[in-house]
């Protein structure tokens, strides 16, 4: 087993409590000094969103608050929940764990698709979006009635919410189906996969790197986690794992996936409740240079 090169000075500390070991906390500032071009932007534009999420919410629950499934309220929730992403995204990178990061980010990316479909057509999006939450509930109830342990009264509670979910998304159907090209007559609820929002939107190219990060973080695949193996010069063999923090192992590409990503959560959700998104340009063109210098 291998400590990487930055583990030196607290090995003991990781082997007991890895990457909760208070120990860590003192790398943070190396780990952003390596990385130190991209950090700085991910503050600035996290400081820059966090105050337009505010001002968003403070706006929306007054004078333009509507049902809790109005465009603005859903746009809203979505955007705090890429933010936390966003966030947890700069906490995991900052201690090494780029891979933990990654997962972030390919969450981020996914509500990042549905703010950018909801920019091309807010009602298609708003109804994916309902039968996407009524598709897992369901599930969720099929699931539990399937098994064998259920407490008789918790069984027959759940049928009575099968049966009420069954009946709003019958109605749904009803309403929709001419704006989804359904069938209302059946109970098949639309694709609300997350190629079906990417798809809707202008963000359809970014779906590759929603791949890319699905394969090298997100899903236990063998080439997320080969990066657990020192690998030989020649590629092909490996002497002993690799453990701890890494401050060059893919963190700037990690943090400029998603800063991206924010960065069009942040546009998209401007455009979606007419909430000043101040310095846009002036950011976006900081990104697109990062961007170019990464890529040389």
């Amino acid at each position: 087993m291998t400590y990487l090169h930055t583990m030196t000075d607290y090995k003991e500390a990781f082997s007991k409590h890895g990457f909760l070991a208070k120990e860590i906390q003192g790398h943070v500032p190396t780990i952003r000094a390596a990385n130190a071009d991209w950090f700085a932007f991910a503050d600035k534009l996290n400081d820059r969103l966090q105050i337009i999420a505010i001002d968003g919410s403070e706006q929306i629950t007054g004078a333009k608050r509507g049902g809790s499934q109005s465009p603005e309220t859903v746009a809203t929730m979505l955007m705090w929940r890429c933010l936390g992403n966003y966030q947890g995204m700069v906490l995991m990178a900052e201690r090494g764990m780029n891979a933990e990061a990654g997962i972030l980010a390919r969450s981020l990316l996914e509500a990042c698709f549905q703010l950018a479909a909801m920019t091309a057509d807010t009602p298609e999006a708003l109804d994916l979006i309902w039968f996407d939450a009524a598709k897992s509930r369901r599930g969720l109830y099929k699931f539990i009635l399937e098994m064998d342990n259920v407490d008789p009264i918790q069984r027959t509670a759940i049928e009575a919410k099968l049966a009420e979910l069954n009946a709003r998304i019958d109605k749904q159907l009803a309403e929709r189906a001419i704006r989804l090209a359904l069938d209302p007559t059946g109970r098949r609820l639309p694709d609300t996969g997350v190629k079906t929002f990417a798809d809707k939107g202008p963000l359809n190219t970014q779906y590759l790197h929603y791949k890319h990060l699905s394969d090298e973080a997100a899903h236990p695949s063998l080439s997320s986690m080969h990066k657990h193996l020192n690998i030989a010069p020649d590629g092909k063999s490996w002497s002993n794992f690799l453990i701890g923090p890494n401050e060059d192992g893919g963190i700037k590409q990690t943090l400029a996936r998603a800063s991206k990503f924010m960065f069009y959560v942040g546009v998209a959700y401007a455009e979606i409740t007419n909430i000043d998104f101040v310095d846009a340009s002036d950011i976006g063109a900081e990104l697109e240079e990062l961007n170019s210098k990464l890529a040389r």
